[in-house]
Parts: structure tokens; C-alpha cells; sequence
């Protein structure tokens, strides 16, 4: 991590982004599941398709940002 961010929680927009892919995917496949099977109603609905679009495309910013770093183009 760098000097300005000493946090988990980093600073910027990418890191918020990944924190509510990373909630909305435990929810969907960790929580809902055990929610569901101690009571028997399902748990907190989340929309997949949409998260799955969001996860898909942070995980490509983070690809070509690794790219850009080891061609020397990027700080």
C-alpha cells in the first residue's frame, strides 16, 4: 500500500466498488444459502446478472492496469 493509504478500506472509487462487489457476492452466495437453510425462506435477494457485469469489468480495469505497469507506461 502507499504512503496516503494505510487502510483496508483504501481511498478511490475502485476499492469502494470491489467492498460492494465483494458484500453483494457473500450475500448471494454465502448468506442467502445459510439464511435460507435455517429458516427455510430464502435470504436477501441480490440482482447477479448485474453484479457479475460489475465484477467482470473491475477485474478487466484491474488486468489492463497490471498491464500498463509492467510495459513501464504507468507510475
Amino acid at each position: 500500500m502507499s504512503e496516503a493509504s494505510r487502510t483496508l478500506f483504501s481511498s478511490g472509487w475502485r476499492p469502494s466498488i470491489g467492498w460492494i462487489c465483494t458484500i453483494g457476492l457473500a450475500l448471494t452466495f454465502v448468506i442467502s444459502p445459510v439464511v435460507q437453510w435455517v429458516t427455510g425462506s430464502p435470504g436477501p435477494a441480490v440482482p447477479i446478472d448485474s453484479l457479475l457485469e460489475l465484477v467482470i469489468a473491475l477485474l478487466g480495469m484491474g488486468a489492463l492496469r497490471t498491464f500498463e505497469k509492467l510495459k513501464g507506461k504507468a507510475k
